[in-house]
C-alpha cells in the first residue's frame, strides 16, 4: 500500500520567487496524490529540493538559494485551495512533512487527493 505523496511546484513567473537580502520567498502549489490514501503518523513527507519550476520550458527543479547547511525553510505558511474540503494542513518542521488534519485531528488514512497553496522562506546563507 503506497502512501500519498507531494509535489511542489512554484506559481509561474513573476509570481513564483521572490527575493530580499536575507531570504528567499517561494510561492507555490503542493499537490497531494492520495495513492491508497495513507500517510505516515509524522505526515507527508516534503522534498524542498523537488520544486519545479513552473516558469521554464522545459520544466525544471528549481532549488532554493540557501547555504549548504539549509535543506528546509524558516518558516512555511499552507491554504487548502479547493477539492477536499475536509482537509485542513499545517507544516511540521521537526519532521519536515504536510500533516493532514480532518475534524480536528491528524489523519494517517482516508487521506484524499488535493492541491495546497504554499508560501515558504528560506534563509540565505551569510
Amino acid at each position: 500500500m503506497a502512501d500519498a505523496t507531494v509535489a511542489l511546484a512554484t506559481k509561474g513567473y513573476p509570481n513564483g520567487v521572490d527575493n530580499t537580502q536575507r531570504r528567499q520567498v517561494i510561492y507555490g502549489t503542493a499537490t497531494i496524490t492520495a495513492n491508497a490514501g495513507t500517510g505516515p503518523a509524522t505526515g507527508l513527507p516534503i522534498d524542498w529540493s523537488k520544486i519545479t519550476d513552473s516558469s521554464s520550458l522545459p520544466a525544471h527543479y528549481l532549488q532554493p538559494q540557501v547555504g549548504p547547511s539549509v535543506t528546509q525553510p524558516d518558516w512555511v505558511e499552507v491554504q487548502p485551495s479547493g477539492a477536499a474540503v475536509s482537509q485542513l494542513y499545517t507544516y511540521d518542521s521537526t519532521n519536515d512533512s504536510l500533516v493532514v488534519w480532518v475534524a480536528g485531528a491528524p489523519v494517517t488514512t482516508g487521506i484524499v487527493a488535493d492541491v495546497v497553496n504554499f508560501r515558504a522562506e528560506f534563509i540565505r546563507s551569510v
